[in-house]
């Protein structure tokens, strides 16, 4: 079992960029004890003419990129999310809770940052 802090950036954002120095702040502090994962998934935020994937839809691929990464049923996971990346992670919930995934026992924590609970 690992620990993993899975972050999934906004609208307009990337997986590398979004959250600045904030990961190596994570991964250099000795108390958590967990891995820093960064997550992304294309948003077309500047081409605005240009039809971008839905919610479903990147939610699925976002997930798909956390199972590459995690044991799903194994790891202690933390969910931070910011802007769309917090509604993200709510629909790969209601995602994993659909394919009755024990997500209570999977998750540590959650954290949704600039969005509507």
């Amino acid at each position: 079992m690992t620990k993993k802090i899975i972050l999934v950036h906004g609208l307009g954002g990337a997986s590398d960029g979004t959250w600045g120095n904030f990961p190596n702040f994570l991964q250099d502090d000795k108390d958590l004890e967990f891995d820093v994962v960064s997550v992304g998934y294309k948003t077309s935020f500047w081409k605005i003419w240009q039809r971008g994937p839905g919610i479903l839809n990147i939610a699925n691929g976002v997930l798909s990129e956390i199972r590459a990464r995690c044991d799903l049923e194994n790891d202690e996971i933390v969910l931070a999310g910011h802007s769309l990346g917090g509604i993200i992670v709510k629909k790969i919930l209601l995602l994993l809770a659909n394919k009755r995934i024990q997500v209570l026992q999977m998750l540590e924590n959650i954290f949704s940052y600039g969005i509507d609970t």
